[in-house]
């Protein structure tokens, strides 16, 4: 699941509604949708070879005909895209013939604000998994017409030409080049499933530190606030106190490239969240049965699990047998 940044709160708006967008003309009569894949459970028939301009190579790790981070390359005969080459498509298209995207998705399910222009969609788009970047961007794409999105791994069924996109929602683009996504036609399996640690592995290893904590999993409608966590699957604590040497958030990575590239700089280890660059924020104040606490919020990173911890305000090196014992529980030397 992505990081929503600041969560948006409906502003109880005449109208406010989430399918709500730029008004739309009727669909045309004479465009009748292609032919494309349709979503199902089982496992794509993946081709071993691809289109032109799609990348073939894939890591030692991975399947022939997927990418390197688990996504195939193709589906029922037809090329999947990425990045740059999904714009070059788009330039190049003369209808409104569907073609598939790969992606991965934070789709927001909770509130939001509606202007009088509609409302954002609520969804983020990686063209790599944790990079928070992608060509499906609102500015180069509208879900207003989209059915079926969920946070994760997808490959998109897409079109151009699109005679109901008017007025264009974006100046930078085209409207006949604007892309509108329109359903899923596939959602993970086993290859994009996180590795090398599990969300189950994860849990296990946190009641081996703290028996008694009590997690649940963050959901697509949940306010997220920790900033960098693109596509991450998401612990949050029942208790909301914060105190040294205490989980504030459990945040699991497809792979440890995305979390390279969801948080960026920041070394792995008890070493690491000991660094300037880990401090999220520091938090001081008193409870209600007169508690005070001052704490720092940091990142600890363990392969492509981030836990995010409070430690003592003043002194990380104070907590480091606590950090230790997260990296350990995992399998990792300290």
């Amino acid at each position: 699941m992505r990081n929503f940044g600041i969560a948006l709160v409906c502003a109880l708006l005449a109208g406010c509604s989430p399918g709500l967008s730029p008004s739309v003309s009727a669909p045309s009569a004479n465009s009748p949708r292609p032919n494309t894949p349709s979503a199902s459970s089982a496992p794509p028939t993946i081709a071993t070879s691809v289109g032109s301009g799609v990348p073939a190579a894939v890591s030692s790790g991975a399947s022939a005909g997927r990418f390197p981070d688990g996504l195939p390359q193709s589906i029922g005969g037809q090329p999947v895209l990425r990045g740059a080459e999904v714009l070059a498509h788009v330039q190049a298209a003369d209808s409104d013939a569907g073609f598939l995207v790969g992606a991965w998705l934070d789709v927001y399910t909770g509130p939001r604000s509606c202007f009088a222009n509609g409302c954002p969609s609520g969804i983020e788009v990686s063209d790599e998994a944790g990079s928070g970047t992608s060509v499906l961007t609102d500015g180069n794409a509208t879900y207003q017409f989209a059915t079926g999105l969920r946070s994760g791994p997808a490959v998109l069924e897409v079109h151009v030409h699109d005679s109901r996109v008017a007025p264009c929602p974006s100046a930078a683009v085209a409207c006949d080049r604007l892309i509108v996504v329109d359903n899923p036609v596939w959602t993970g399996d086993a290859f994009t499933d996180p590795r090398p640690l599990g969300m189950a592995e994860v849990q296990a290893a946190i009641w081996r530190v703290e028996p008694a904590i009590s997690f649940h999993p963050i959901g697509d409608g949940d306010m997220r606030t920790e900033q960098g966590l693109t596509d991450a699957q998401g612990l949050a604590p029942s208790s909301t106190l914060p105190a040294p040497e205490q989980l504030a958030g459990v945040y699991v990575m497809p792979s440890v490239a995305a979390m390279r590239r969801a948080l960026p700089g920041i070394v792995p280890g008890t070493s690491g969240a000991e660094q300037p660059i880990a401090l999220r924020y520091r938090e001081s104040g008193e409870a209600e049965d007169g508690y005070t606490y001052s704490v720092a919020a940091r990142w600890l990173i363990v392969q492509n699990v981030a836990f995010s911890v409070f430690t003592s305000e003043s002194k990380a090196s104070a907590d480091e047998a606590f950090l230790d014992q997260l990296v350990a529980a995992l399998g990792v030397t300290p």
